[in-house]
């Protein structure tokens, strides 16, 4: 019955989250009255200001009688941008009859002295595409910026289209390959070691656009900086190629920052994210930060500030930071609270962002249902390693390529309960495009995780809350509820496996399936027990101006050794949640 309900709120919040309203010109085969009249052809939507040039304004004296040769004039531009380069006109008296002749598509696209590797994406974002001038801008822009990201920086490009044929012709004139130079930068008011903190590149490394824009959301996204761009300049030499320049400007903005976030999700309802931030604190701008989420399942507040206490190594900080938790889960409840002072930094080797960091932290835990009840302190060891590729990161408002792996560990080193042990988590995640075309039309993935305890020691009701797992839900296996499966295990492990088919459907609706399965072991040491469950779904991705909607319908199943007896249907729906 509980599931019953969850999935009728769910339906619910996703009629309403999926409501849609279009707002579009007036479509109409009288454009002015019955002045201008489409004799033949679709009704076409006429904006105010097209209107006020192929009609006029009775509002305006100069534009209150339209001369039908201007009238018609301001047509052909018209109908250009919509696809139709042969209207025909005829004047009958006081109305000017149009007819606005076959529409031209996009048929083919002819590349001219592209260089070796160009052919490795195709370009398939013209296909069902009228030939318009908005068409024609996105194909230069994309040919530019795939010649950019094989290292030709000072590329030129040349379209020539002919509707008759409906072939687009792209002359190519490469150029040479570059590698990036030192970036010229010249702010005063923020040096230049902090900005290089966050480069995807070095200096030296062969070309690359979309390296260059990463850094960009790195800083931005970061708070230190408002605004960030790069300017590639290719002056000419007369005696050798032109010599690639990059310069750097940037927007400081205010270095405090406040952040409001909601969020929808049928495990987690409401969700809603508070962030306020100090971005630039003394000559290294360290960070100073406050987040408060809040759901009926979590509620955390955490403070952190990241030192940097060198400028010569900026990528290396020192992070003390403090944290309370209330967690109301399926299977257990808590308070938490946090202490921990932790070493570490961020570092790139081309193609690959890694993190590391490892410290010590104080824990009290105060058990109100699940384990063993009752307070406990505890000192522990903790370590994170993670490497992110940059296409992952480049892609991480729509994820279709690239990989990421992380391997955090917490080591009991002492505690006011008798007992003791080691936490291993391993997650990972990559995606690839099945055919090399972009935009992506087949999306294939996987992600993976691994959790046990180790080397355990004492009483294993009296360890830390998060030294218990649980499975199901959208982070694992999606046929079952939220950490329906699992008895304070100290082992579980899953992987799942989802298709994405972004070319099916129109508007950015992605429909996708999906199968996930995973182990339970009661023991620690990676050790499982018989048994297996899996999900099997489909659901549909939209990317919505306001983040990802994601919702699924998954069946769980079981094996016959599975010590858990359920199988269900169930519905999840999220807002800016990903695979």
């Amino acid at each position: 019955m509980k599931h019953l309900k969850d999935t009728h709120r769910a339906v619910a919040l996703l009629l309403g989250a999926s409501t849609l309203f279009i707002a579009t010109g007036c479509a109409t085969k009288e454009i002015c009255g019955k002045r201008v009249q489409i004799r033949k052809g679709p009704a076409f939507g006429v904006n105010e200001n097209e209107r006020r040039l192929i009609c006029g304004d009775p509002h305006l004296e100069p534009w209150q009688d339209v001369p039908m040769a201007q009238s018609q004039f301001h047509l052909k531009s018209f109908f250009r941008d919509k696809g139709y380069y042969e209207p025909s006109f005829t004047a009958e008296g006081d109305i000017l009859w149009v007819n606005p002749g076959p529409r031209s598509n996009i048929k083919e696209i002819e590349f001219v002295g592209a260089p070796e590797g160009f052919f490795d994406l195709r370009y398939t974002g013209y296909r069902d595409e009228r030939l318009t001038s908005k068409t024609l801008d996105e194909l230069q822009s994309w040919t530019l910026r795939r010649l950019k990201n094989l290292g030709y920086a000072c590329a030129k490009i040349k379209l020539a289209a002919a509707s008759e044929t409906e072939k687009v012709r792209v002359e190519i004139e490469t150029g040479t390959v570059y590698e990036f130079p030192t970036i010229d930068y010249a702010d005063a008011a923020l040096s230049s070691q902090i900005v290089r903190r966050y480069d995807a590149f070095f200096a030296g490394d062969r070309y690359r656009q979309d390296l260059l824009d990463l850094t960009n959301s790195r800083l931005e996204s970061s708070g230190v900086v408002a605004h960030s761009t790069f300017l590639p300049e290719c002056q000419k030499r007369e005696d050798g190629p032109s010599l690639l320049k990059i310069t750097q400007k940037v927007a400081l903005g205010h270095p405090r920052l406040l952040r409001i976030g909601v969020g929808v999700s049928t495990e987690e309802f409401p969700i809603g994210r508070f962030f306020w931030g100090n971005t630039r604190l003394g000559d290294n701008a360290s960070i100073l930060t406050g987040e408060i989420y809040l759901s009926n399942l979590n509620q955390t507040a955490k403070v952190a500030f990241e030192w940097h206490p060198s400028m010569n190594a900026s990528r290396w900080y020192l992070r003390p930071e403090f944290e309370n938790s209330h967690i109301n889960e399926r299977n257990q409840e808590y308070l938490r609270s946090r202490v921990a002072v932790i070493p570490g930094g961020h570092f790139d080797l081309h193609p690959l962002a890694l993190r590391a960091e490892m410290g010590p932290a104080q824990w009290f835990d105060d058990i109100k249902r699940g384990a063993d009840l009752g307070g406990r302190n505890f000192t522990t060891w903790e370590s994170l390693f993670e490497v992110t590729s940059h296409d992952y990161q480049i892609h991480a408002g729509s994820p279709q390529e690239g990989y990421w792996v992380k391997v955090a560990t917490s080591s009991i080193l002492a505690s006011s309960a008798d007992t003791g042990g080691h936490r291993i988590l391993i997650d990972s995640s990559q995606l690839w495009s099945l055919i090399p075309e972009d935009p992506p039309a087949y999306i294939i993935g996987y992600r993976a995780g691994v959790r046990t305890i180790a080397a355990t020691r004492g009483s294993l009701g009296q360890l830390p809350a998060d030294y218990f797992f649980w499975m199901g839900g959208e982070r694992d296996l999606r046929g079952f509820y939220r950490q329906e499966l699992g008895i304070q295990d100290h082992t579980t492990a899953f992987i799942g496996f989802e298709f994405r088919a972004p070319a099916w459907l129109p508007r950015g609706f992605d429909p996708l399936f999906f199968y996930d399965v995973g182990k339970l072991g009661a023991q620690g040491d990676f050790k499982f027990d018989p048994g297996l469950y899996t999900s099997l779904g489909l659901g549909l991705r939209w990317q919505s101006p306001i983040g990802s909607l994601r919702t699924t319908l998954a069946r769980g199943f079981r094996s016959e050794e599975a010590r858990a007896s359920v199988e269900h249907l169930q519905f999840f729906l999220s807002l800016g949640q990903e695979f």
